[in-house]
């Protein structure tokens, strides 16, 4: 990109709002999904064997 195809763009971003927010909420989502893929290897790494170890039973309230 050369700096006049920069300079056209920033002078773009700045004066389109619409622009700004089609921006923004696309690299919302990549940060959305990024999140996403850093808990599920926590998840992996830390809870190697699932949940199903858990016994969750004896929290339950009893009415």
């Amino acid at each position: 990109m050369s700096p006049n195809e920069k300079t056209i763009f920033i002078l773009d971003y700045i004066s389109n709002e619409a622009l700004r927010r089609r921006m923004h909420r696309g690299l919302n989502k990549g940060e959305a999904m990024n999140a996403l893929a850093r808990a599920i290897k926590f998840i992996k790494t830390y809870y190697p064997l699932g949940w199903e170890h858990i016994n969750l039973s004896k929290y339950k309230k009893s009415y």
